[in-house]
């Protein structure tokens, strides 16, 4: 007796009853899986935000500016940024608005055109720094001179906001920016310098390991050095290659509809950690590799004693530009205001609970020796730069009291609570000086 075969429809509904019943199953599984494995149960929320915040943990471990294609050599600043660079890409959108916006063309990423002129009804208000003080500049500064425009000195008057800083900038190169930009026929009212972290930490993680002295540019090395080295070429392409995969893999998990499957978001974290070990192992590999670079790439010889003879040496080049930097503007009729950035490597700076350490917090990372040996230096020679007429005041215990999240990465970058935050105690700082004087 032959069998009768099922009309094609309940076939085909058949098959999609299994289909999805199956699928039912994964998802379920994989929903819990996630509570097993991560302690709480999968929202479609939750897993875009670990998605979210895995591509800004990812972001601090990149390798230094020089590996960045929006970045360039320049002659007297060690490196600036090629014109045409997207305000919105890393280290969060800008929370201001201008009324002119453009993009500058001289290397530095401002809004408006670095090199300006005094008049009457304006205050023209530079920034100087590495990322902290770009963030600033992004989230902060318009906080900060809201809190100044009621002040007899800038009522009625515009504000023009201009940005030297990028990340990466170390001294002596806030110096240099400020020298570049007088020597172009550039003026300010007031120049607001963020830094000290930078200027202490990067040396031993990256120039030291090869041999390059300690007052060039961060990764000097591979600025110059990696254009006839073969291998370093390569990892150097494989990093960005790995990079590029972790960026497309998750925008791509988060695309709809899969966005809202929890199997898609555990073999998302799956495969993401398989990458950043590979990128981690990569980028280590870059950091390790040596080669003889040349005089260009290294610069004159420096072998420092011991640790405490390095950071003795990096916090003297660190006070003697910020000494600098005070006699220039003096001269030019600029007020110039310096500020230690926190950290969070410094003993006893923030209360934090355990999610925020989770985040901002890592014994072993590569710029804690930096700030635990120097910071406290970097504290006496500020106060000794204040002594000497310099308007320094050290930010290192201004989260001390503050229990809310607000560091982003496990280095030295805030979100926008951290910047509202400095960008308030700026302005204090700046009124009192003022009616200090």
């Amino acid at each position: 007796m032959m069998s009768r075969r099922l009309p094609l429809k309940k076939r085909v509904l058949f098959f999609v009853v299994v289909l999805s019943t199956i699928y039912g199953i994964m998802e379920l599984a994989a929903v819990f899986a996630h509570r097993w494995g991560q302690g709480h149960w999968y929202t479609w929320a939750a897993a875009s935000g670990e998605r979210r915040d895995a591509l800004v943990s990812h972001a601090k471990t990149q390798p230094s500016p020089p590996h960045d294609q929006s970045f360039v050599i320049h002659p007297y600043l060690g490196f600036v940024a090629k014109p045409g660079w997207n305000e919105e890409v890393k280290k969060g959108p800008f929370l201001w608005k201008a009324a002119n916006v453009n993009r500058s063309s001289d290397g530095f990423q401002s809004r408006e055109p670095v090199v300006q002129r005094r008049a009457q009804d304006t205050v023209v208000v530079g920034i100087c720094g590495g990322s902290v003080a770009k963030m600033y500049y992004r989230q902060g500064i318009h906080i900060t001179l809201n809190d100044l425009h009621n002040h007899r000195e800038f009522r009625g008057k515009r504000f023009i906001i201009v940005s030297l800083a990028l990340g990466g900038y170390k001294q002596p190169q806030q110096l240099m920016a400020l020298n570049y930009v007088l020597a172009q026929g550039g003026e300010l009212d007031l120049l607001i310098n963020i830094d000290g972290f930078n200027e202490v930490a990067l040396h031993s993680a990256e120039n030291a390991k090869k041999d390059v002295y300690p007052l060039y540019p961060r990764s000097w090395y591979f600025q110059v050095g990696q254009v006839r080295d073969p291998v370093l070429l390569r990892q150097v392409g494989i990093s960005a290659l790995l990079e590029e995969r972790v960026q497309s893999w998750a925008n791509f998990c988060g695309s709809r509809p899969i966005r809202f499957s929890p199997t898609c978001h555990l073999v998302w974290k799956a495969r993401q950690r398989n990458l950043e070990r590979k990128y981690a192992s990569t980028v280590s590999q870059i950091a390790n590799h040596k080669s003889d670079g040349g005089f260009e790439a290294t610069g004159p010889p420096f072998e420092p004693g011991s640790d405490g003879e390095l950071y003795e040496h990096l916090v003297a080049i660190w006070k003697r530009c910020s000494r600098q930097m005070h006699g220039l503007c003096n001269a030019n009729g600029i007020r110039y205001f310096h500020f230690l950035q926190p950290n969070q490597y410094v003993e006893g700076s923030k209360p934090m609970d355990e999610d925020e350490k989770k985040i901002a917090v890592h014994h072993d990372h590569i710029y804690r020796p930096g700030v635990v040996h120097a910071y406290p230096m970097l504290s006496q020679a500020g106060a000794e730069l204040r002594s000497e007429g310099v308007r320094f005041i050290d930010m290192t215990q201004m989260f001390s009291e503050t229990w809310e999240p607000v560091y982003v990465d496990d280095c030295c970058h805030f979100g926008e609570r951290g910047n509202e935050i400095i960008a308030h105690e700026i302005a204090r700082a700046i009124l009192a000086e003022l009616e200090r004087e």
